[in-house]
């Protein structure tokens, strides 16, 4: 699930967001660089990213919502922008999926194999 509005001024500085649509962020993945926007981690374990919308999702969701996002882009910054957050994206959910690989090989028992 996806949720997307516009931004609004009373939700504060899209640059660095204390809450996003009132769930705490956890921290600062990436700044924008040209204009104030973010990707952050929030408390609730979903990523959100901030400037003229709020998006706030599971990243996979997020991820899909931003690659549709930057083909359809007017602004060639704003395309930039949205690709290198989907490439964030990407890489968070690679090492995720390690270090629960990671996690699952730790947690199997050793085999009773004779050696």
């Amino acid at each position: 699930m996806l949720t997307v509005r516009p931004w609004d001024a009373r939700d504060g500085d899209p640059g660095q967001p204390e809450r996003v649509l009132g769930v705490p962020v956890g921290h600062l993945i990436v700044a924008r660089p040209d204009r104030p926007g973010a990707l952050v981690a929030l408390a609730d374990r979903r990523i959100a990213l901030t400037g003229p919308i709020a998006a706030i999702g599971r990243q996979h969701a997020l991820r899909s919502y931003l690659r549709g996002r930057a083909h359809t882009a007017r602004d060639r910054a704003e395309r930039e922008w949205l690709r290198q957050v989907s490439a964030t994206l990407a890489d968070l959910c690679a090492e995720s999926r390690s270090s629960l690989a990671a996690r699952d090989r730790e947690a199997e028992p050793p085999s009773n194999a004779a050696t």
